[in-house]
C-alpha cells in the first residue's frame, strides 16, 4: 500500500470513528467511560496509557515550572474588571 493510501486509510478511520462517537446514542460521558474500560481491560494498551499518562502529566509541570505558574490542580476563573476599574 502506498503512503497516500494509508495516509488516506488513517483519515477515513478516524473520521468515521469521530463521527460515530458524535452521533452515538449514548452520552459522551458514558461512551468514554465504556472505551476507558475496554482499554485498560487489555493489558498491553493499559500499560501504554499509563505511560502516556505519566509523560503528559510530567511534561505540563516542566512546563509549568518553566513558565513560573504555581501548581494547582484547580483552575481560576478569570476574575472581572468592572467599568470603573478599566478605565
Amino acid at each position: 500500500m502506498s503512503k497516500r493510501g494509508f495516509k488516506s486509510l488513517v483519515v477515513g478511520l478516524l473520521t468515521g470513528a469521530t463521527l460515530g462517537l458524535l452521533f452515538s446514542p449514548e452520552k459522551g460521558s458514558k461512551v468514554r467511560s465504556q472505551l476507558n474500560k475496554k482499554a485498560r481491560s487489555n493489558k498491553q494498551i493499559s500499560k501504554a496509557l499509563d505511560s502516556l499518562i505519566e509523560l503528559a502529566t510530567d511534561t505540563f509541570a516542566s512546563v509549568k515550572k518553566e513558565l513560573g505558574l504555581k501548581e494547582s490542580t484547580k483552575q481560576e476563573a478569570p476574575t472581572k474588571k468592572s467599568k470603573k476599574d478599566a478605565s
